[in-house]
């Protein structure tokens, strides 16, 4: 399972986020970037990038503002809202792994006992 199949499958419990949005706050989580970066990041399509990015400002998750140097360049930043979310998202993330290892433990160990 890759990870976002992995991150679909947990955010199948997260109503208020989809895993696309989820995966722009965590690669928004490290500082600002633009559109440009975001599509290349997360490897979604634009349309995708583009959705997501709106229903994340709706929601307060991220704030867009403007580049120092070009200020046609739309840049966007995780606010603390979008962090508590991320996070809770990632604990949960975590959590399935860790169970998920914890079966196939179990599973092996029965597989050296016969």
């Amino acid at each position: 399972m890759n990870l976002k199949d992995l991150i679909a499958t947990v955010m199948s419990n997260h109503e208020h986020l989809t895993g696309s949005e989820w995966m722009i706050l965590n690669t928004l989580y490290s500082g600002k970037k633009n559109f440009g970066e975001i599509v290349d990041e997360t490897g979604y399509s634009k349309t995708v990038v583009s959705t997501a990015i709106r229903k994340l400002e709706n929601k307060s998750n991220i704030k867009k503002g403007k580049k120092e140097a070009d200020k046609r360049i739309k840049i966007y930043k995780i606010t603390e809202k979008g962090k508590k979310a991320h996070d809770k998202v990632k604990e949960d993330i975590i959590k399935d792994l860790s169970d998920d290892l914890t079966e196939i433990k179990k599973k092996l160990n029965k597989m050296t006992e016969k």
